[in-house]
C-alpha cells in the first residue's frame, strides 16, 4: 500500500464523509472501517475517478479563466487543529487578492476549490450554477474540508459530458459541520475499538458474516413478523414475475421476427434486436482440457439463505 493510502488510514478523508453519513451510491460506512482498519483495499479506480484525476488540472485551468480566481495545487495532507482523525487532500486553495493561500504549512485563505467531472446521464443531479445546489455527497465532502481548514467557501468547479461547464458556491454551514462532527466521532470511536459499525446492505451483511459458525439462534417476535413478510413478498414476486412473462410474450409475438415497435405516433415503444456475444464452452473444455480447468479452478465460499417451506414447518409442528 502506498504512502497516500497509508495517510489515508489515520483518519476521515473528504470522500469518506459522504459514505460515513450514508450518502454515497459506492461506499456504506462498513466499507470505510474495513479500510481503516486494513481488513480491506482501497476502492481500485474506476474509468470515472481516473478521468476525474486526469481532467482536474484542465477542469482548475478553466475555473481560474471564468472566475479569475488564482489557485494553488494543495499536496499535503492537512489535518484540523483540534481533531486529528478529520483529515482532508483537497484539490486547490484559492488565493486572496495578493496574498498566498498557504503560509508555512498554515492555509490562509477563506476559499478553497474541488474539480469535479460528471457524465451526462448526471446532469439532472447539478442545479443551476452559481447555487449550492450540488449532490449531498458532495455537499458533505467540502463541508468537511470547510471544517479541516477553517475556510469560509468552498467552490466547486464540474464539467459535465464533456462540454458544460459550471461552477457552484457552497458556503460553510457551522450547524451540518457540527453535525457532521458528531458522526464522525461516533464513526471513528468504532475504528479505535475495533468494533465494526451496524451493516445497511446485504453486501454489508455478507462481508460481516462471510461464514456461519453451526451454531442455531432463537428468533424473537420482530424477526418472526420480518419472515412472515418475507415469505409473503416472495410470494407475490413469484406472481409478478409471471405477469411479467406473459405480457413480454404478447408483446414479442407482435414482434415476431421485427426489431423495432412502434406507437400509433410513429415512436418506438420496444425493440427486440439480436446480439452476438462469444461465450465460454465449458463443456467443452471440461471434457477435453479437464487437467487445464483443474489448474486454474479456485474454491469460494458463500453463504445462502433460504427461507422454510410451510410443508417443512408443518411437519415440524
Amino acid at each position: 500500500m502506498n504512502d497516500f493510502y497509508t495517510i489515508r488510514r489515520t483518519g476521515i478523508g473528504g470522500s469518506d464523509a459522504g459514505a460515513i453519513l450514508g450518502l454515497s451510491a459506492y461506499k456504506t460506512p462498513l466499507d470505510v472501517y474495513l479500510e481503516k482498519v486494513g481488513e480491506a483495499d482501497p476502492t481500485e479506480d474506476t474509468a470515472a475517478t481516473y478521468w476525474g484525476r486526469k481532467l482536474e488540472d484542465l477542469v482548475a485551468d478553466e475555473y481560474n479563466v471564468r472566475t479569475g480566481r488564482r489557485v494553488e495545487r494543495c499536496n499535503d495532507t492537512l489535518r484540523h487543529p483540534d481533531v486529528g482523525y478529520l483529515i482532508g487532500h483537497v484539490d486547490r486553495l484559492v488565493w486572496d487578492g495578493s496574498h498566498r493561500p498557504r503560509v508555512r504549512g498554515q492555509v490562509r485563505t477563506r476559499r478553497l476549490l474541488e474539480c469535479k467531472t460528471a457524465g451526462a446521464h448526471m446532469a439532472d443531479q447539478w442545479g443551476p450554477e452559481g447555487t449550492d445546489q450540488i449532490p449531498e455527497v458532495y455537499i458533505a465532502q467540502v463541508q468537511h474540508y470547510l471544517c479541516v481548514t477553517g475556510c469560509e467557501v468552498a467552490d466547486v468547479a464540474v464539467l459535465i459530458g464533456g462540454r458544460d461547464f459550471r461552477v457552484y458556491e457552497i458556503p460553510r454551514d457551522d450547524d451540518l459541520i457540527m453535525a457532521m462532527r458528531d458522526a464522525m466521532a461516533e464513526f471513528w470511536g468504532h475504528v479505535e475499538k475495533q468494533q465494526p459499525p451496524e451493516p445497511t446492505t446485504l453486501a454489508d451483511i455478507a462481508k460481516r458474516w462471510p461464514r456461519d459458525t453451526g451454531g442455531q439462534v432463537m428468533a424473537d417476535p420482530v424477526t418472526v413478523g420480518a419472515i412472515d413478510a418475507l415469505r409473503e413478498m416472495k410470494a407475490q414476486q413469484k406472481t409478478l414475475e409471471a405477469d411479467i412473462d406473459a405480457l413480454e410474450s404478447a408483446v414479442k409475438k407482435v414482434l415476431t421476427d421485427h426489431a423495432t415497435l412502434l406507437g400509433p405516433d410513429g415512436r418506438p415503444l420496444a425493440t427486440w434486436k439480436t446480439q452476438t456475444a462469444k461465450r465460454l464452452d465449458q463443456a467443452r473444455l471440461k471434457a477435453e482440457h479437464a487437467d487445464l480447468i483443474a489448474q486454474y479452478t479456485t474454491e469460494s465460499t458463500t453463504r445462502v439463505f433460504r427461507l422454510a417451506s410451510q410443508k417443512a414447518l408443518k411437519e415440524a409442528a
